[in-house]
């Protein structure tokens, strides 16, 4: 099941990366710990990006599905440099959700390779159906050091130039 949805995301943020500007991003920095975390941002404009992002964890049977929604401050290139934001979470099997903030920083290279460092904060709203260190703090937290690339990058900067 979880192997389906991930290709379902795939498949669907590939689809819509070539209608508009898209980017996929892989966590490398966790990957040596068996911990596997792929998002993808959707540029609705230069300042705001909504990304859908989902983590595994196979040893534990664990899955987390998230959504970041990002303000970008006096963008340069459009959806880069400093960002703020809410995330929103949801943990299977433990199927709790927990709500916070998010901040950020994106660096973008001149050919769409995208370089991201963030952290977030937040709260469990249904504590009662967490369980261990959760339960006992109703603390959530979430955070990237994402490397990935923006599909349509460069139809935009010869369209802005012509």
């Amino acid at each position: 099941m979880k192997k389906l949805f991930l290709l379902l995301i795939i498949s669907a943020s590939v689809q819509f990366g070539f209608a508009q500007k898209f980017e996929l991003k892989i966590n490398p920095v966790i990957m040596p710990f068996n911990v596997w975390q792929i998002n993808g941002e959707f540029l609705v404009n230069e300042d705001i990006g909504i990304e859908p992002g989902v983590i595994f964890i196979p040893e534990e049977d664990i899955s987390l599905f998230s959504v970041l929604g990002k303000y970008y401050f006096s963008p340069k290139k459009g959806n880069d440099g400093f960002h703020i934001g809410m995330f929103g979470q949801f943990i299977v099997p433990d199927a709790y959700f927990g709500l916070g903030f998010y901040t950020g920083y994106k660096w973008l290279s001149r050919r769409g390779v995208t370089f991201e460092l963030g952290a977030g904060i937040g709260r469990i709203l249904n504590p009662e159906r967490s369980y261990g260190y959760y339960s006992e703090t109703n603390i959530t937290g979430t955070g990237q050091a994402t490397v990935g690339y923006r599909f349509g990058y460069g139809k935009t900067q010869v369209e802005k130039k012509m």
